[in-house]
């Protein structure tokens, strides 16, 4: 909605002068404008980011906890004791995939930020849109062996 409507403004302005979204906004309202126009622009994108970057650390730090054994907090569920200290398993689940996010993906996503040309990046977006692609198949397929007639039910298959 919003953004539809600064691109329609954008098209109303001059458009030999106006050639940013701060731009109408200072068009319109002045340096105020502009201001209050590229903070909410990057207030909804980080929103946005935000979702993925959350959702993307806690299946990571699951994911190097299930497969190398690396844990970025000390799970307790070695001791009676050390569990009284947190009120479940998933609060450390959750403060590992948060630790993980802090410690190794916003680095990573803070050099990614800094790039000011994303052609260098098109060989990996081809890999990864690949990647995503085949992921998709396998779940269609395995969902196809899931429901087909006459297969075991989950509880007896291995």
């Amino acid at each position: 909605g919003c953004v539809l409507l600064l691109v329609e403004c954008k098209r109303f302005a001059r458009s030999g002068e106006v050639r940013t979204f701060g731009q109408v906004g200072r068009a319109a309202f002045g340096s105020v404008g502009s201001a209050v126009v590229n903070f909410n622009l990057v207030l909804t994108q980080a929103g946005f980011c935000a979702v993925y970057i959350i959702y993307l650390g806690s299946n990571l730090s699951q994911l190097l906890d299930y497969h190398l054994g690396i844990r970025f907090v000390p799970t307790p569920r070695d001791s009676a004791a050390e569990q009284t200290h947190a009120s479940s398993a998933e609060e450390v689940d959750e403060l590992n995939s948060h630790l993980f996010v802090f410690l190794v993906l916003w680095p990573a996503i803070s050099m990614l930020c800094a790039l000011r040309s994303l052609r260098g990046l098109t060989p990996l977006s081809l890999v990864g849109s690949a990647l995503v692609f085949s992921a998709l198949i396998a779940v269609v397929w395995f969902s196809r062996l899931e429901f087909a007639p006459g297969s075991p039910p989950a509880d007896v298959r291995p």
